[in-house]
């Protein structure tokens, strides 16, 4: 029988004096399960309060895939063939394309013990992808996954603030990325098109 959470950390239950993090039906929609936390003591309330973390963070994520359903649900949304995504695991963003980002985002959550968040998605083609990872190849991991480096961050910033993404191609009639002020061009040059989901926090 669960007793009392001494510190009323959201989610945490106690079992037979073993700490559990215990999800809603909701959030186990969302690809959440129990978790052990370790007899209860800090270091069993410390790792629950983490995955209140991480389900924090899928939270705000969330709101950004709720913008990509509704800009999904434009006439227009397929013009440029999909969406070009970057989703972020620990200090690793991967930028990748697909016609329905919150379906990828959802099969990936199935392979990492860190749950990967949506950072942001604009219409975008496989070719747009592929020009990104070569833009972007001094910070590649593996495959389609990059170090999270400031230059890499500004490509997103810059895809969002452009409303597509923002490979060479789309850039070379602008200052160049190593020395353009990002936080002056967002806040001076509105985005080109609607179509943008924001950067999560």
């Amino acid at each position: 029988m669960p007793t009392k959470n001494p510190q009323k950390i959201p989610y945490y239950v106690v079992i037979r004096g073993n700490g559990f993090w215990q999800p809603t039906a909701r959030m186990k929609a969302l690809g959440f399960h129990n978790v052990p936390c370790g007899p209860d003591g800090p270091e069993a309330r410390k790792v629950a309060e983490e995955w209140n973390d991480r389900w924090q963070e899928e939270r705000s994520g969330g709101q950004a895939a709720a913008k990509l359903r509704m800009m999904q649900q434009e006439p227009n949304h397929s013009r440029r063939g999909g969406y070009v995504y970057f989703f972020q695991v620990g200090n690793r963003i991967k930028i990748g394309f697909s016609k329905d980002p919150i379906h990828r985002l959802a099969d990936l959550k199935t392979g990492f013990s860190a749950l990967p968040s949506l950072i942001a998605a604009v219409p975008g083609t496989k070719a747009d992808e592929t020009k990104l990872h070569a833009q972007l190849r001094a910070y590649r991991q593996a495959g389609e996954w990059f170090v999270a480096a400031a230059p890499v961050k500004r490509i997103i910033l810059r895809s969002v603030a452009l409303g597509i993404p923002a490979h060479s191609d789309e850039t070379k009639n602008e200052k160049s990325l190593k020395t353009a002020d990002l936080s002056e061009d967002i806040q001076t040059k509105p985005a080109k098109r609607s179509q943008t989901i924001g950067l999560s926090h």
